[in-house]
């Protein structure tokens, strides 16, 4: 039997519409499997806020749970500013705000954090812009809601640091840095080991709180420490976000100097520059 033009066209039309269904089901994130705090019940993209009508209303003293698909912007996020809003009470809906970011399958969680009222751990770094992950966040209720949004703001890290290096000159360990950018830096904290490699404080250097131009710190340690030593960067913003870069190592002799090398790295500890042994 020989089809005519238009069972032709029909026929390629049923084959595309099939494909696409095809295409769409493969590209869309699939159901998680494993336990998350709450239902999947939305995709949160940046600063986009869609609504979506809860199955139960929520009451003011309710401990609420869920959860929502997003693939980040960027690999790092400020989850300080992260909202939940709601369409019968505005955007001020929670007593405290949490969060929980998950591998698809819900088994593995990536990182968690307190966002409001006292934001810890906030600042989630490393994420792959490639994939998707479960954002589940948990809050107890101030008002009555009954369809809420969740929406993020992509943003760097509170400090874009260039480097962090070590040289011995003379009697003293120079330690020096530049940022490239700081957003709410209140102070760094320098520690240093021995061989042991325990970590204490022994210098805090103030930040620049908010500025869009490199900077220079620098600062000389006069009681270097005999044989290896290692040199540890902590920066610290103003709601008491930690993030700590990785150590650099140097060794002090007397007044004979070696640099086990001196090392330099970026922020995502990529290795810039490491020196020769003198």
């Amino acid at each position: 039997m020989i089809k005519d033009k238009g069972e032709k066209v029909r026929d390629f039309l049923l084959i595309l519409i099939i494909t696409f269904l095809v295409l769409c089901a493969f590209l869309a994130p699939t159901k998680a499997s494993g336990q998350c705090s709450g239902p999947i019940i939305d995709t949160v993209q940046g600063s986009t806020c869609k609504f979506v009508t809860l199955d139960t209303v929520v009451n003011a003293g309710d401990v609420v749970n869920y959860c929502f698909w997003f693939k980040p912007e960027t690999a790092n996020l400020n989850m300080t500013y992260m909202l939940v809003q709601s369409s019968s009470c505005g955007p001020n809906v929670y007593q405290y705000l949490k969060f929980k970011i998950f591998v698809p399958t819900c088994d593995t969680i990536v990182w968690q954090g307190n966002i409001y009222p006292t934001p810890a751990n906030t600042y989630v770094q490393g994420l792959d812009t490639s994939r998707w992950y479960i954002l589940c966040l948990g809050w107890k209720a101030l008002c009555q809601q009954d369809a809420i949004c969740a929406r993020y703001a992509p943003s760097p890290l509170p400090v874009t640091l260039e480097y962090f290096s070590a040289e011995v000159k003379e009697d003293a360990v120079q330690l020096e840095w530049v940022t490239k950018s700081e957003i709410n830096n209140d102070f760094f904290q320098i520690q240093k080991a021995d061989s042991t490699f325990k970590f204490v404080d022994f210098q805090r250097v103030q930040g620049n709180g908010n500025i869009t131009y490199p900077v220079l710190y620098r600062y000389l340690d006069y009681s270097p420490i005999h044989g290896i030593s290692y040199y540890r960067l902590l920066q610290q913003d103003y709601d008491g976000t930690i993030v700590e870069y990785r150590p650099i190592a140097v060794v002090y002799k007397s007044n004979i100097v070696t640099v086990q090398p001196t090392i330099i790295y970026n922020i995502l500890g990529q290795k810039l520059y490491e020196s020769k042994t003198k």
